[in-house]
């Protein structure tokens, strides 16, 4: 809906402005961040379908404002799937907005390098979970722990396998493996510059390939029982050749799926999308939507 996709803005709006304030050395306005967060979290409760389709939309030019709100939504639905007291989730939400802020101190070229960093280049990225927890704690103190210990921590790994390295520092937070899950997902899911994208059912697959040694693998379970095999949002390829919009989870893993038939067999656009449950035994693929020209989110408003 019309409100939805406002929310969805004024977060993006609302890491526009942390990002730039970082990127001066000012002070970021966390109570739009806030306000801003309590939108997405509002569309999450109320209509978590909705909320999934809100985090389909991607931007390349854009790609860390919808990322860290993609994340955001993501976080706060494994969140409550998890049974966290809502104010927590309140805190893991403002955190995972605000976990990349720190790139703003990188520069795009390193950011879209399609090929490996230099050490120089390296190092750069590597500093940027500091750069965002010091921007989070300088504009919030204390009360803000949390969101700046999420920016610090959700590249580290469960193992210390990743970044900043703190030799016999204490693990994680739970909070921050729990966003980190929620990142990696989403940047998985979306494509770069120097990769493709990958399904969702694929990058649930590469999750879990490094669940236990980078990923927690309590929060990587929390992500497919959230999400399933085939999430709302995915697009499917069915077995006559149509192409169809996951818009509803199931409780019964395997019946039958819940989806919008967007194309015929004959790849011709259905001017108005039918509701259809498919049988799973006809889904023939699952596939990232920019390679078939769809945006799953443009099909929010058929949810009401």
């Amino acid at each position: 809906s019309a409100t939805y996709r406002a929310r969805y803005g004024s977060a993006v709006d609302a890491i526009r402005s942390a990002l730039a304030a970082v990127q001066a050395d000012a002070l970021i306005d966390l109570t739009s961040a806030e306000w801003a967060t309590q939108g997405l979290m509002d569309v999450a409760s109320v209509d978590p379908a909705a909320a999934f389709l809100l985090s389909t939309l991607k931007s390349h030019d854009r790609y860390t404002f919808y990322h860290s709100v993609n994340v955001s939504l993501l976080s706060t639905a494994l969140a409550r799937e998890g049974k966290i007291e809502e104010p927590m989730i309140d805190r893991i939400a403002l955190g995972a907005l605000l976990h990349d802020i720190g790139k703003a101190k990188v520069q795009e070229s390193i950011l879209s390098s399609p090929g490996g960093l230099d050490p120089d280049g390296e190092r750069v990225v590597h500093a940027h979970p500091a750069e965002g927890a010091r921007a989070i704690l300088r504009a919030g103190g204390p009360d803000h722990y949390l969101a700046a210990a999420i920016a610090f921590e959700h590249h580290m790994g469960v193992e210390g396998s990743g970044y900043p390295v703190i030799p016999g520092g204490p693990a994680p937070h739970p909070a921050s493996r729990l966003v980190a899950v929620a990142d990696a997902y989403d940047a998985l899911t979306t494509r770069r510059p120097y990769r493709r994208a990958e399904t969702p059912a694929r990058a649930q697959v590469l999750l879990r390939r490094s669940s236990g040694s980078h990923f927690d693998p309590v929060m990587v379970d929390l992500l497919h029982q959230v999400l399933g095999v085939h999430p709302v949002g995915s697009v499917l390829r069915l077995d006559d050749g149509s192409l169809a919009v996951v818009h509803a989870s199931s409780p019964d893993r395997s019946g039958p799926v819940h989806c919008l038939l967007v194309r015929g067999p004959d790849g011709v656009e259905v001017a108005e999308p039918d509701r259809v449950e498919i049988d799973q035994r006809r889904i023939v693929d699952q596939l990232p939507g920019e390679t078939v020209d769809i945006q799953p989110s443009a099909y929010l408003d058929l949810l009401d």
